[in-house]
């Protein structure tokens, strides 16, 4: 389920709780992961620390663990989303992605579209995702589109990249602007 947090925790610096370990585990994680919504009042010595903490959250299982994603993502499975409110091409589509750590979005199944298309605002625009033409359709991570588990409607080619809407792969000249759907792996907890 998905929950976001916010904390605010009180400790001294010696002799910290297991819960505060975690935290401070929680804190380096989001430094690693970029995510900016975190203020803290340092500690020295034997003073108060205080921390807050605003994150998304998802437990799968006791088993599994949690996942973390930033704020504004959606997650699901382990996978972190990320959908635009503004309009571009493909190329610049791409490259916003890339510059937030991420790559434009590459379903694995239907499943993962349903829970997309389930999300979206408006499922009924066009989204780029991380499908072009290139000598045969390709994904932005280099493989290629296994036609058995997706159809593509219509079957364009040339100067053509993939969308999402209403659930299906379309394609659509690369050159529309377009919203667009960025990806990245959750981080582990």
């Amino acid at each position: 389920h998905l929950s976001v947090l916010l904390v605010n925790l009180s400790c001294t610096c010696r002799g910290v709780s297991r819960l505060v370990s975690s935290l401070l585990c929680l804190t380096l994680l989001l430094h690693q992961t970029g995510l900016n919504h975190l203020s803290f009042l340092g500690c020295a010595g034997d003073k108060v620390a205080s921390w807050w903490l605003t994150v998304v959250l998802t437990c799968l299982s006791e088993d599994e663990g949690c996942i973390l994603c930033p704020m504004n993502w959606m997650s699901h499975g382990t996978k972190c989303y990320w959908v635009s409110h503004e309009l571009s091409r493909w190329n610049s589509s791409r490259e916003d992605c890339v510059n937030q750590g991420g790559q434009l979005m590459m379903p694995e199944d239907q499943k993962e579209l349903d829970f997309i298309n389930r999300n979206l605002q408006k499922p009924t625009r066009y989204f780029w995702i991380g499908l072009f033409f290139e000598k045969g359709w390709t994904w932005v991570n280099s493989s290629h589109l296994d036609p058995s588990r997706f159809q593509l409607n219509p079957q364009a080619e040339g100067r053509s990249c993939g969308v999402i809407r209403e659930g299906r792969i379309s394609t659509i000249n690369c050159s529309a602007a377009l919203q667009w759907i960025c990806q990245k792996e959750a981080t582990q907890l």
